[in-house]
């Protein structure tokens, strides 16, 4: 409300002030930006896994493969991204279900469960994943083939049970010399893993010394297992060693950039041979 006085006249005119609409600085509605902005949490997660697989294909591809890495990174930042936005989502939408509780808030109880039920099951996701890829359920160095851990069958054969163990398995709690079998699995499977790295090693035009040390750490495994399957018979007196496992030779190779079979490599390394290893 506008007031104006005249000089002559000591009575006071009141004119309404006529608003003018704020300058409009975007050439998209409100709601259409809002729209295109607030990408849903499941549409997140689609094109960050779309994206891998495009690494993955790209890289099984002789002339498109340098651009894989591109596309694995992407894929892989815009899947941790996503997760991080389904838990920002899952306490925002506790927010919203308490204040709809309450009376208070813009959103109904029902679709305040929806969106925290919603966003709570894409966190886990993420976060399973995340588990599963960084730690997995294995020890050592392992073979995997589509991220499943490779390990022999048995059979009955004293091939790898000729380490002379002497003790009194009087008082062995029972299946304790299965565990140690399992256990032998494991450290048979790890010799097969090296011998892998020793292949992706000279692939790489790696120097000798780690030829060597990848040599010498199979080396180590051999005597693990043996030691493993010796102990086992020991408490129980049967003999069983590891079954062929040709499984060891349907792993997949390196890929064939050489950026992104370095990266695999220290990753690999890194999980295996720190994290596993330290376990």
């Amino acid at each position: 409300m506008t007031v104006l006085k005249s000089p002559d006249d000591p009575a006071t005119i009141e004119v309404a002030a006529v608003e003018k609409p704020a300058l409009e600085l975007s050439f998209i509605p409100p709601e259409r930006a809002r729209r295109v902005l607030r990408l849903s949490t499941t549409v997140c997660f689609g094109i960050s896994i779309l994206v891998f697989l495009a690494g993955v294909a790209l890289a099984n591809s002789p002339a498109l493969s340098p651009f894989s890495g591109v596309f694995l990174t992407v894929g892989a930042v815009l899947f941790l991204v996503s997760s991080l936005v389904a838990l920002a989502r899952t306490l925002i939408g506790t927010v919203a279900f308490v204040q709809a509780v309450r009376g208070v808030g813009e959103l109904s109880a029902g679709r305040a469960i929806v969106t925290v039920a919603g966003n709570l099951f894409w966190a886990v996701f993420g976060m399973l994943v995340a588990y599963v890829g960084t730690i997995g359920f294995s020890r050592g160095r392992q073979l995997r083939r589509r991220g499943t851990v490779l390990l022999p069958a048995l059979r009955e054969n004293a091939e790898w049970t000729d380490r002379e163990i002497t003790l009194d398995a009087s008082e062995a709690p029972a299946g304790l010399a299965e565990r140690w079998r399992e256990n032998g699995k494991t450290e048979h499977a790890s010799v097969a893993a090296f011998a892998r790295l020793t292949l992706d090693l000279m692939a790489l035009g790696a120097p000798p010394t780690l030829v060597a040390a990848a040599n010498q750490d199979s080396l180590d495994e051999i005597r693990h297992a043996e030691l493993c399957f010796s102990l086992a018979t020991a408490l129980d007196g049967t003999r069983w060693s590891p079954a062929p496992f040709p499984e060891a030779g349907r792993v997949p190779a390196l890929p064939r950039s050489r950026p992104l079979a370095l990266a695999r490599l220290a990753v690999t390394s890194l999980v295996d041979g720190a994290l596993h290893e330290g376990v």
